[in-house]
């Protein structure tokens, strides 16, 4: 059809005598399918004749227009679990050619490559046709068509996936095991954790009890604290939780000093006590005890190496102090007691330190002879002395001083 609302029709009267004819222009609205009118034509002569006719128009329709939607562009939303067969949207598009509004075909012609939706091809009902191809993908961008037959046209159609919140947010490891250094500073990162959730928009965002970046509050002392493990959880949009731990284990660093049994050793030999006898033996511990520290190394310390070193030696490994003289070249006579210092450190480096006070009293043995204070004793007595009279006093010495009499 024309596309302007008018069209004229030319009818023309001929007179059957003179042959004389006269044409007239009808002017009709082609919007209106039927026109129904009476003609009247008369001639010139006198008296005048005329005539008279009926016109019937019948308009017919041509396919001369496309098809065109109500709307250039459809949104709509669907859940992720609802059903095959689930009603999706409708589009509707119409014709200005009348007779080819009933002819209209609808059809998916682009963005439905897993098939997931349908349209009814008279209808335009669209409908979800195969659940099981859903993607991840949260929208599905449709190109639709309509056709006559002869001429089509296109809109989209957007269909939102509504996401449910089916799944609970899971963390890549139920577990978490981590170490630490001890001493590691306030603030220090020391580890990062994740969940996921495979639920679509707000329920598959996830939020954390704490951060998933863990940072060290405080400075760790695994001397105090060898393992912390420490709850987490995490959240979905929804408030579902999922969790996990997370073991700290922290390392040892050689960071403390070994630490005597006691403060203060002391021990007794004898005189006569040979050489390389073990004459105690110290202990100190190191709080550092795992892989990480290293054994204690035991030595003396003195500030006159020339005299202790050259009496007294110790073992390195295990702390015992023994005699490189025999005591009788100590002699005890002139010197009833020794003092050492042994210090014991750590072998790695930097060393830590201790030291501790050894003191060694030698006992007395029975090795000298009394000696009287004169020799021999001279005296005088008178005749007529009585029975019982005191007439002399012997003294003799001992130098073993445990031994005087």
């Amino acid at each position: 059809m024309k596309q302007h609302k008018e069209y004229h029709l030319t009818i023309r009267a001929t007179d059957s005598v003179s042959g004389a004819y006269a044409d007239v222009a009808v002017y009709i609205n082609i919007e209106d399918n039927v026109h129904d009118f009476l003609l009247l034509a008369t001639d010139s002569g006198s008296p005048g004749l005329s005539a008279t006719t009926t016109v019937h128009i019948d308009v017919i329709d041509m396919n001369d227009n496309p098809p065109k939607f109500e709307q250039y562009e459809y949104v709509c939303m669907i859940s992720e679990s609802a059903q095959r067969g689930q009603f999706v949207t409708r589009v509707v598009a119409s014709d200005p050619d009348e007779s080819d509004q009933a002819k209209l075909l609808y059809s998916i012609v682009g963005g439905n490559e897993q098939q997931a939706f349908a349209i009814n091809s008279v209808t335009g009902i669209v409908t979800l046709s195969n659940l099981h191809q859903f993607s991840n993908l949260s929208l599905y961008v449709l190109n639709v068509s309509v056709t006559d037959g002869v001429y089509s046209g296109y809109a989209k159609l957007k269909v939102n996936i509504l996401g449910e919140n089916n799944n609970s947010p899971i963390f890549t490891r139920t577990v978490y095991e981590v170490a630490v250094k001890e001493n590691l500073p306030p603030g220090a990162p020391v580890i990062t954790v994740k969940a996921a959730d495979i639920d679509r928009g707000e329920y598959g965002k996830i939020t954390y009890s704490i951060e998933s970046v863990l940072y060290a509050r405080i400075s760790f002392d695994r001397e105090r604290h060898r393992l912390y493990e420490v709850p987490i959880a995490a959240f979905d949009g929804g408030g579902r939780p999922g969790y996990s731990t997370v073991r700290i284990s922290v390392t040892n660093e050689n960071d403390n000093a070994p630490l005597f049994a006691v403060s203060e050793y002391r021990a007794y030999v004898y005189e006569n006590t040979t050489m390389g006898t073990t004459v105690l033996q110290v202990h100190a511990v190191d709080d550092d005890d795992d892989v990480h520290s290293t054994s204690i190394e035991y030595s003396i310390y003195s500030n006159n190496a020339s005299t202790i070193t050259d009496l007294f030696g110790i073992s390195k490994d295990l702390g015992e102090v023994y005699l490189k003289k025999s005591v009788s070249q100590l002699d005890r006579e002139s010197t009833a007691a020794y003092h050492l210092v042994v210090k014991a450190e750590t072998s790695l480096r930097p060393p830590l330190i201790a030291y501790c006070d050894i003191t060694i009293n030698i006992m007395d043995e029975n090795d000298n002879r009394p000696i009287f204070e004169s020799n021999p004793y001279v005296m005088s007595l008178a005749e007529n002395i009585g029975k019982g009279t005191s007439i002399l006093k012997v003294v003799a010495k001992d130098a073993d001083s445990g031994f005087k009499q």
